[in-house]
């Protein structure tokens, strides 16, 4: 690596402390904030969820942060794809989030429920999806 690395702090939405960004692509990156109020620290120094943490889209290059407002997210979100399109897993199924709305993604027939668990550039996901009687089983969503 060439030269001296650099910091700079994502910062959050006002009084809304600390964030932990968990992705990035591009100029993007996501993850949830106010996490320090939502977060409670063990005796063992692990930190952990104590609410649903609210999540947020940064700019890299402009520094911009929106918060996404979806409802309640499952297990929060998975990945971003190279347009800033973040992708969650909400309470209701996994969803598509960009500033215009959000796109609820398909869950296959004869599955009560599914989340993604990976993201790829090229816009496709991955993940499971659970059938009536319990069972997961992979699955992909081409969204290209």
């Amino acid at each position: 690596m060439e030269g001296d690395p650099t910091t700079c702090a994502l910062t959050g939405n006002s009084g809304k402390p600390g964030g932990l960004a968990g992705h990035i692509v591009g100029d993007w990156a996501d993850g949830p904030v106010d996490y320090l109020a939502g977060t409670t620290l063990r005796a063992n120094g692990r930190r952990v969820a104590k609410t649903m943490l609210p999540w947020a889209r940064w700019n890299l290059r402009t520094g911009e942060v929106r918060e996404i407002q979806v409802g309640s997210l499952s297990l929060g979100a998975t990945g971003l794809l190279p347009d800033d399109t973040v992708v969650l897993n909400a309470a209701d199924g996994p969803m598509l989030w960009t500033d215009a709305g959000t796109t609820k993604l398909p869950v296959p027939a004869g599955y009560d429920d599914a989340q993604v668990t990976g993201v790829g550039g090229n816009r496709l996901l991955v993940g499971t999806a659970v059938d009536r009687g319990g069972k997961f089983n992979a699955f992909r969503w081409d969204c290209g």
